[in-house]
């Protein structure tokens, strides 16, 4: 459960230094990446000794967590809210959002993990996706 022992892979090894320099450096690996509780521990491990079988056998790529597998909300629960509440602040972290199918990783792709995206907000464009004519106004 250790981040410098998740970075002690040849294929980890980007990750892990695009972390180091990240402004979540100060959070293990496991925070963000195994699921809370007992249980998730478990399946962590069995994760780790898979992906610890296949780099010895040599049929390891590299790994991509899926937005499922992220725990933003762990510490980030309080940025989701309801619409009244965000609309003051043209906050698109709203509950509309998550319930339509989105998550954090949405707009926040490659933080953390992205040297050039590590120090910088999302960029608006993607909102014109889904809101272009009310963007245009």
């Amino acid at each position: 459960s250790e981040s410098n022992f998740c970075g002690s892979c040849h294929e980890m090894s980007p990750m892990y230094k695009s972390w180091a320099i990240s402004t979540h450096k100060n959070i293990a690996c496991a925070e963000c990446h195994e699921e809370p509780g007992v249980v998730g521990t478990v399946k962590a491990k069995a994760q780790g000794a898979k992906e610890t079988y296949l780099h010895l056998t040599g049929n390891y790529t590299v790994p991509k967590a899926s937005p499922e597998e992220i725990n933003c909300y762990s510490c980030h629960q309080d940025k989701v809210k309801y619409e009244a509440a965000a609309a003051d602040r043209k906050d698109p972290h709203t509950k509309k959002h998550f319930e339509n199918g989105m998550n954090c990783l949405s707009c926040h792709s490659g933080v953390v993990h992205d040297e050039a995206k590590n120090t910088k907000l999302p960029d608006r464009e993607n909102c014109f996706t889904c809101h272009l004519d009310q963007m245009n106004k």
